[in-house]
C-alpha cells in the first residue's frame, strides 16, 4: 500500500521536526562559534558541550515512562515551545550584551533535558499516527530528514556565521 500524503498529522510532525532540527544544528554552530571566539579556549568549548550533553542522558533515562505517562502530542508542543524561547533568550541575551558562560551553560542544560523528552516522543508518535503498513516508508523519511538536517543545519550555520564575520571585518575596515 502506498503511504498517504493526506495525513495532515504525519505532515505537520516531520516539517516541524525537520525545522526544530535544523534550527538545533544552526544554533550548536553558532554557540561554538561565539564560546570559541569568545573565550579561546577549547577547555571551555568543552565543558559548554557537556552541559549540552550529560543532562540529556540523565533525563533519558527517565523519559520514556514519562512520554508514556503523559499526552505526547503536549509535550512535543511545550519541549519545542521551550526550546525555541531558550534560544530566544541567549539570542535576546547576546543582543543586550549580557550573554556569558553561565547564561549559556544554564540554558544549555535545559536544551539538553527537553530534547530528551522531544526526541523520543517524535518516534513514538509516529505510530500512531499512521497506519502499521506506512510505518517502515514513514520512519525510514523521518530518518532520511534528520539526516538532511543533521548536515544542512551545520552548513546554514557556518555560512551565515562566515557571512556575519565577513561584514564585521569590512566594517572595522571603514
Amino acid at each position: 500500500m502506498k503511504m498517504s500524503y493526506t495525513n495532515k498529522n504525519l505532515h505537520l510532525l516531520l516539517c516541524g521536526q525537520f525545522i526544530s532540527q535544523i534550527g538545533d544544528k544552526f544554533y550548536a554552530l553558532a554557540l561554538a562559534y561565539w564560546v570559541l571566539q569568545t573565550t579561546h579556549s577549547p577547555s571551555i568549548m568543552g565543558i559548554v558541550l557537556f552541559f549540552s550533553m550529560a543532562p540529556g542522558i540523565v533525563a533519558g533515562l527517565l523519559s520514556g515512562g514519562i512520554i508514556d505517562f503523559f499526552s505526547r502530542k503536549t509535550l512535543l508542543v511545550n519541549t519545542d515551545i521551550i526550546r525555541g524561547l531558550v534560544v530566544t533568550g541567549v539570542a535576546a541575551s547576546y543582543y543586550t550584551g549580557v550573554l556569558n558562560l553561565s547564561v549559556i551553560i544554564s540554558k544549555e542544560v535545559v536544551l539538553s533535558i527537553c530534547s530528551a523528552f522531544f526526541d523520543p516522543t517524535v518516534q513514538a508518535v509516529i505510530p500512531q499516527i499512521v497506519e502499521k503498513e506506512e510505518l517502515t516508508e514513514v520512519n525510514a523519511k523521518s530518518q532520511f530528514l534528520n539526516g538532511i538536517a543533521l548536515t544542512a543545519g551545520p552548513l546554514l550555520g557556518g555560512l551565515c556565521a562566515a557571512s556575519a564575520l565577513a561584514i564585521v571585518q569590512f566594517c572595522r575596515r571603514m
